[in-house]
């Protein structure tokens, strides 16, 4: 355990390096890059969650509302409880609003960091064209991009809750039914739930 950003190892200390879901959650993405390069690795390969896939669309578009509910309610008037309770009751319908004010908001982004959601910890979506940028800025060379995963926006969550309830012939169905889709889905990383890359230090010149 150690701080991405500041790493005790020696140079060489790895032929490959592997960050999955890490980049976007350190406070300065472009000094992490920099430490990993440090290490020398012949190859690095790099998943970060992609700003265009729905899900996290959805999470653009009302993350100033969920983040003005999740605060503490016993310092909130009587009135903004209410106002709160009514608005938790009505996420659900509002959820093809806040999927289009996502979309809206993200249609010219190059990445998007959402740090108000989730309180003050850094959390970013990217987009592949920004990512590929960072890296060779970084001095990485980029051999490949593809996408990883793609859930269908609530079955997977949806899935949970019914294991949760007893009803497990209808989860397996939807845990089928992702499956099937994901495994033919298109891996374009922009329309994927991750963006994956390949890369190596230029010195290496693969």
């Amino acid at each position: 355990m150690a701080d991405a950003e500041n790493l005790p190892l020696k140079p060489g200390s790895f032929a490959m390096i592997v960050a999955t879901e890490i980049l976007e959650h350190v406070p300065d993405e472009t000094r992490c890059l920099a430490e990993l390069r440090r290490l020398a690795p012949n190859q690095i390969l790099l998943t970060v969650p992609a700003l265009h896939y729905p899900m996290f669309l959805f999470a653009v578009g009302s993350e100033r509302l969920d983040a003005w509910i999740k605060k503490d309610l016993r310092s909130s008037t009587a009135l903004s409880r209410v106002l709160k309770a009514i608005l938790r009751m009505s996420e659900g319908p509002g959820l093809p609003l806040f999927l289009l004010l996502g979309i809206l908001r993200a249609r010219r982004l190059a990445y998007y960091d959402y740090r108000l959601y989730h309180g003050n910890l850094p959390h970013r979506l990217y987009t592949t064209k920004y990512l590929v940028a960072l890296l060779r800025g970084q001095g990485f060379h980029v051999e490949r991009t593809r996408g990883v995963g793609f859930s269908i926006p609530f079955v997977p969550e949806l899935e949970v809750l019914l294991r949760r309830r007893g009803i497990a012939s209808l989860a397996q169905l939807l845990g089928q039914l992702q499956a099937g889709f994901d495994q033919h889905f298109s891996r374009d990383p922009d329309r994927s739930q991750n963006i994956m890359v390949v890369a190596t230090i230029k010195a290496h010149g693969r």
